[in-house]
């Protein structure tokens, strides 16, 4: 029996944004260290995103 490939592909994002707004390099999987990631992302041109996503995920987010 093998073990399954659980490499999860590069993310295909060309626009990145940090946590105070300013554009920043593409994010690489591999700058995030090894083992299982979770990545909270948002299409911050969506209307409901930005009304009912962008507070919520700041509110469960430990700052």
């Amino acid at each position: 029996m093998t073990t399954p490939d659980l490499t999860a592909p590069e993310l295909r994002v060309p626009y990145w944004i940090d946590a105070k707004g300013q554009e920043r390099p593409p994010l690489k999987l591999k700058d995030l260290g090894t083992g299982y990631k979770v990545i909270f992302c948002f299409k911050s041109t969506c209307p409901a995103v930005i009304r009912e996503g962008f507070q919520p995920c700041e509110n469960s987010w430990p700052h």
